[in-house]
């Protein structure tokens, strides 16, 4: 479960998030809903604890993660934070299975074990046939592709998903929709930020930014 209380931020001096209040429970498939600049991206960034905001707490199974210092946190984003992003930020010169592998690294496993997690993640992100391709040869499709496989290589408990079809064509977005499915039946955690009304029929909880912040008001 996942507590999200009075959490405020401010960047550039415009106040995107203020005072939030939700909880998200395990085999949530959680929409945040709102126009580009309401504050969607920041959203998920603090979730991940990529950002920390002005105040509040996001309690996960009883544990407020802002408290956790920048190693703890890459360490709760390593074992239970999957983000598909909409800045790839491959290493374009390494192949597919190298950019996953870098990111499984620090996992105590041989590289067989590796390369299994790692078929498995491509060919659930329908991307395998590209496992030996340079990163720099590849579509936006199939680089968003690679970008879902990254984001579940290592089995996370929550999967964050900005814009997350933004550049699939309509065959690999039902891909998508059916895998997110399958994640929440293992009572695992799905928050979207995307404009894509297609996410409003499977999406149990709908956050409205925009009108959050009229009751705010």
């Amino acid at each position: 479960m996942i507590k999200i209380k009075n959490i405020s931020k401010t960047i550039e001096g415009v106040k995107l998030l203020d005072n939030i209040n939700c909880t998200i429970e395990n085999g949530d498939i959680f929409l945040i809903a709102g126009a580009s600049g309401s504050g969607k991206t920041t959203f998920l960034n603090i979730v991940a604890n990529l950002m920390k905001p002005e105040s509040g707490s996001i309690e996960i199974d009883g544990k407020n993660i802002l408290k956790l210092t920048d190693i703890h946190s890459a360490k709760y984003r390593r074992k239970h934070v999957g983000y598909i992003t909409q800045a790839y930020f491959f290493l374009d010169d390494l192949s597919v299975r190298e950019n996953l592998l870098a990111l499984l690294y620090l996992e105590n496993h041989s590289v067989k074990t590796l390369d299994k997690k790692i078929d498995k993640a491509l060919k659930t992100a329908n991307i395998y046939h590209k496992k030996n391709a340079k990163i720099s040869t590849l579509s936006g499709g199939e680089k968003q592709r690679v970008s879902i496989a990254r984001a579940i290589v290592h089995e996370p408990s929550i999967l964050l998903c900005d814009e997350p079809t933004s550049a699939l064509d309509a065959e690999n977005k039902q891909y998508f929709i059916a895998f997110l499915q399958e994640f929440v039946a293992k009572n695992k955690t799905v928050l979207i930020a995307s404009h894509d009304h297609e996410f409003q029929s499977i999406a149990n909880k709908t956050f409205s930014l925009q009108e959050y912040a009229k009751i705010q008001e």
